[in-house]
Order: structure tokens, then sequence, then C-alpha cells
């Protein structure tokens, strides 16, 4: 029983809390110690402390965050330093390979720049050779006047030293203009290379050697056709005829069977490049080291000439011969008509 109510908790009424604007208003302020104690307002923690409070539990985060930044900026850091050392290392492979590059250059054996004597043929195998051996090593335009007048020979020079009084730019560009007018003109050019095939002496017979000169110089003109626009007149079948004229006649009538077939094949008449390729493939087959040369030995040249030689010593004992016992017989003939004489 008296464990019962031990463990019996009383139950404490308790009035709610008024505040003492509430007993200000009523008049009445509460006097005694337990009054003040229930009547004292809730107090919220001051100011430092919360600022204490927070700090102490900020600071842990901002440690950590602090470690963190500065592990990220010296990563941050190592892969810059990382960068820029491979941007060097990159730069010094660059420059070691520009040294090898202009030490292979420096090695090359120097270039001849061939001079100009006026040859339209030449006139633009000498320009190229020109600007690129002088004109891309120098930026001054009285050097390369002077060395232009120094490759040129006969009228071109006299050009080029006509400009040598002008200012220096303008006297280059002057020089190279009349140059290009007088020598390089795309018409001029053209028709020098139409008449050094034109005039090119006739081929003979079995004549490889000759044969694939002609090829060769041909083959320029067909280079040339890629930028001389004049040069198509080549594809004409007249142009064809003429360089066909100077071909044997064996070649001529295999180029007529070759243009046949290319008719029939493609459906277009034979060009310029067919020729071309026809003369180089003929002249190939003439100069075979092995089957080159199929002449018949009796007309070999060194065996026709030894045969000559004796066929006309023999003749010429022949004739001797017959000479002397002609001459023997009239003399026989008149010793007896002077002794018939003789006798009457």
């Amino acid at each position: 029983m008296n464990s019962y109510f031990e463990n019996q908790v009383p139950e404490v009424y308790v009035e709610p809390e008024t505040s003492p604007v509430e007993f200000a208003a009523l008049g009445a302020v509460p006097n005694t110690p337990l009054q003040r104690v229930l009547q004292q307002p809730t107090t919220k923690p001051s100011k430092p402390i919360q600022k204490t409070v927070m700090n102490h539990t900020l600071q842990q985060p901002t440690a950590r965050s602090s470690n963190q930044h500065r592990i990220n900026t010296a990563g941050i850091s190592d892969n810059a330093s990382h960068d820029n050392l491979s941007t060097v290392m990159q730069r010094q492979n660059e420059i070691a390979d520009l040294l090898v590059l202009q030490h292979k250059q420096a090695t090359l054996p120097v270039r001849e720049i061939p001079m100009f004597d006026g040859d339209p043929l030449n006139f633009r195998p000498f320009m190229r050779a020109f600007e690129h051996g002088i004109e891309d090593k120098t930026s001054s335009h009285q050097d390369r006047l002077y060395y232009l007048e120094q490759y040129t020979t006969g009228q071109p020079k006299d050009l080029v030293r006509s400009c040598l009084h002008m200012e220096a730019r303008r006297g280059y560009a002057e020089a190279k203009r009349l140059l290009k007018e007088h020598f390089g003109n795309e018409i001029k050019v053209t028709t020098a290379y139409m008449e050094k095939a034109w005039n090119w002496t006739n081929i003979k017979p079995d004549d490889g050697k000759g044969l694939g000169g002609y090829a060769l110089y041909l083959r320029g003109c067909c280079n040339a056709m890629q930028d001389l626009q004049n040069m198509e007149e080549l594809n004409l079948p007249s142009n064809i005829k003429l360089i066909m004229s100077k071909l044997p006649y064996k070649l001529r009538e295999k180029w007529r069977s070759t243009a046949c077939d290319i008719l029939e094949r493609r459906h277009l008449r034979a060009q310029f490049s067919d020729l071309v390729t026809f003369m180089e493939k003929q002249a190939k087959i003439l100069q075979d080291p092995l089957y080159g040369d199929i002449q018949d030995p009796l007309f070999n040249k060194k065996f026709l000439k030894t045969r000559t030689e004796a066929d006309f010593k023999q003749q010429f004992k022949s004739k001797s011969r017959g000479s002397s016992f002609a001459t023997a017989v009239a003399v026989a003939a008149d010793s007896r008509q002077h002794f018939v004489r003789r006798d009457s």
C-alpha cells in the first residue's frame, strides 16, 4: 500500500503563466521569490553566445573547406606547371627541328640560275628559277633589279638596263613587265613551240634515238598545254598531220590504225596527247636493249661497206683486164691489116 503511494506521482496544478504586463495591468506586482521565478520571462541566449556557438559549430566545416581549397589550388598549380613544361618542351622540339632543317638546307648544292637570252621557250623556266632563287631571298628591290640584269644577256639585258635609272621598286616591276611583254607573251611562246615542232628534222626508219628525242620535245609541248590556252591548237587534225609527216611511213601507218581504234573506242578523234603517247611507245620499242635492233646482218653498215669495196675492186680488175685484152685484139687486127697490105 505504501509502495503504491510512493510510486504514485501527485498531480500538481500549475496556473497559466502571466506576464508582468498582465500583473501590471491588474495593479499587482509579484513579491514572493516563487512568484518572481514563475513570472520570470524565458530568456534567449545572448548574441555573443550565439555567435560563439555558431562559430564553434562552423569552425570545423570552415577548416575542412580551407584544406580542400588548398588541395584544389595545389592540384591546379601542378596541372598548370605540367602544361607549361609540356609547352616548353614542345617549343624546344620545334626549334630543334628547325635547326636540323636549316642545316640540311645549308648542305644542299648551290642552285644555279640559267642565263636568259631571249628564247620564248625558256622565259617561264627562267622567271620561276629567278623568283625562287633570288626574289624569295631578298626584300630589297634594288638587289632584285641588279640580279635580274646580271642573269640576262642580249636584248633582255638591254631592257633591264633601261630600268636601272628608275626608282628601285618601280624599276624592278617595269623590268619584269617588259621581259614578259617581249619574250613571255603567251602567243609568242605558243608560236615558238609549234614552229620548233613543225621544223623538226624527219625521223629515219628504225632511228629509236631520234624518235625518242622528238617524242620528248612533244611531251614538253603537251605539258605546256596545261598553262597555255593557245597550245590547244595542236589538237587540230591539220597540225597533227604536220607532226606525223616527220615520222617514217611504217610509223605513220601504225598511227593510222591507232587513231581509228581510238575513234571506235571513245567515239572521239585522236588528240595530240594520244600521238605523243604513241610516239613514246614506239621509241621505247625501238630502244629495247634486247630486241630493239632486229636488222638483218646482211644489211649491216660495216658489212655493206666492205662488200661494196670488194665489189668495186673486183669490178675494176675485170674492167682493166677487159680493156687490155681488147687493146691486144685491136693491135693484132691492125698488124694483120698492115701485113695484108704489104702482101698486096
